[in-house]
């Protein structure tokens, strides 16, 4: 028997490959707090991005207020684009992925 327990288990004897069973190779149930976590996942980048001010005066004011460091109006307005792009690059990222896993299991429904 392999003293690495952790990755997979026998049953019978020590020297039979046909008796291992690899824990990776079971069906994997997502619960409902995976689901949320996936969600929740998904609804950050999309609130952040529907809630972004959309002039760098009104961001730089954002920051003021929610940190309390003075930043300037060009500062806020890279500020602003860095969190456009981050936002739209990590949905593209959640949505490309939930695709590629839906078409690896071969089911129709996408979303």
């Amino acid at each position: 028997m392999s003293t690495n327990c952790c990755h997979k288990f026998t049953s019978g004897d020590d020297n039979s490959k046909d008796n291992e069973l690899l824990i990776n190779d079971l069906p994997k149930q997502r619960t409902w707090t995976r689901r949320l976590i996936d969600t929740i996942k998904c609804a950050v980048p999309g609130a952040v991005l529907v809630l972004l001010p959309k002039c760098p005066i009104c961001m730089a004011a954002w920051i003021s207020v929610g940190t309390g460091l003075g930043i300037s109006v060009s500062v806020a307005g890279w500020v602003r684009i860095g969190l456009i792009i981050f936002c739209i690059s990590s949905l593209s990222y959640f949505v490309i992925s939930r695709i590629f896993v839906k078409l690896r299991k071969g089911t129709s429904d996408l979303f």
